[in-house]
């Protein structure tokens, strides 16, 4: 199984292209004035930032990552 990279000075969002709960939290995170790598490609909204990773249940869960 292969390994994902993650950084301490980026914030990556894994999402399904579909889901409203990652709209929402891209939107969410824009007005934070967050910088978010958009990666589409699963089903439950998760968020890497260097050794953290979080499941985003709601937008401001995103702030729960810093």
């Amino acid at each position: 199984m292969g390994e994902i990279a993650t950084s301490n000075r980026q914030i990556a969002l894994f999402y399904k292209s579909n889901s409203i709960r990652a709209k929402k939290t891209l939107a969410y995170a824009s007005t934070e004035g967050l910088q978010i790598q958009e990666i589409e490609i699963v089903k439950q909204p998760i968020v890497l930032y260097g050794d953290k990773t979080i499941l985003v249940e709601t937008p401001k869960d995103i702030l729960k990552i810093l």
